[in-house]
């Protein structure tokens, strides 16, 4: 029987008030059977162990489960009471029936029975944050806005992405007016801007990008 400290706490000291008329010797058994008395009609409750999900083996998994799909893992989040959540993206978007059957592969490798775990797998919202390079490659020739760690807010098309996984750089096309010589209205042109995922706090998909 396993209880939280708490509890454990308080019941000996019920069962130190309700067995003290029984004198200072009294077998085993009567000990035993009247410490689970106390817990049963005071209606304490075992709290249940259970273990926590591994986050690197079901990271692993998942990319396993998604290779040659045309899906990319976004991000596996697992929370101190096992809530569970798996973020996937792919270039022509996610459907329901891929989440379904991702979800199902994991219950079947990680038994929900010794993990005690609550499962959600989605799509990585349009809006969010991009986490990996495969939404950067996704969202070429679309709009997005940038917010650099130096406090900068940039909007433009992501025209390119280049580096690996861990070290991403991107361009942008950002509208800027210039006057050229012999025009008296400055005209419109896009201008290339060079970024680094790491400098920035953000980047996502913009719908008011103009």
């Amino acid at each position: 029987m396993h209880l939280p400290h708490l509890q454990l706490g308080l019941i000996m000291r019920i069962f130190a008030e309700e067995t003290a008329s029984e004198g200072a010797k009294v077998p085993s058994e009567f000990v035993y059977e009247s410490f689970e008395n106390v817990v049963v009609s005071h209606g304490f409750q075992a709290s249940k162990s259970t273990a926590m999900i591994n986050k690197q083996d079901l990271t692993a998994f998942v990319e396993e489960s998604l290779q040659d799909t045309g899906n990319f893992l976004v991000d596996v989040r697992v929370t101190p009471d096992n809530n569970v959540t798996v973020e996937i993206d792919n270039p022509e978007g996610v459907d329901i029936d891929t989440c379904a059957s991702l979800t199902r592969k994991i219950e079947a490798r990680f038994n929900r029975d010794e993990d005690d775990y609550e499962l959600e797998v989605g799509s990585a919202g349009l809006t969010s944050p991009f986490k990996v390079r495969g939404q950067y490659v996704k969202n070429v020739g679309n709009p997005v806005e940038v917010l650099t760690k130096d406090g900068r807010k940039i909007r433009g098309v992501l025209s390119q992405v280049d580096g690996d996984a861990e070290n991403i750089e991107f361009t942008l096309l950002v509208p800027k007016k210039i006057k050229e010589p012999g025009k008296k209205k400055p005209v419109m042109v896009d201008e290339p801007v060079a970024l680094k995922a790491s400098e920035c706090k953000s980047v996502k998909y913009s719908f008011d990008f103009k």
